[in-house]
């Protein structure tokens, strides 16, 4: 089983706010994981979108504790994450 993930190095700041986004794999049957945000010293706002047709809205909503975010995901997923809030 294996959750990796990816984040962009280039995060789009807005005063003393900031956004980054990035990418996520579940290969081998893994259905979500971990993804621990850099740059953000608190998150107001994450979302996720899969790459699988006819995955409901709100099936993959990120949990938020601290700057991690966890998300669940249907086996062998990929997609994108973005997270939001006050840059570190």
């Amino acid at each position: 089983m294996a959750f990796t993930y990816t984040q962009d190095e280039r995060p789009t700041a807005l005063g003393n706010l900031a956004m980054v986004f990035g990418t996520f794999t579940s290969i081998d049957g893994d259905t979500g994981g971990d993804i621990v945000i850099s740059g953000l010293r608190e998150v107001l706002g994450s979302g996720v979108q899969t790459d699988l047709a006819g995955a409901a809205p709100g099936d993959n909503a990120p949990v938020i504790a601290g700057t991690t975010m966890t998300i669940a995901t249907a086996p062998d997923a990929t997609g994108r994450w973005f997270a939001f809030g006050v840059r570190a």
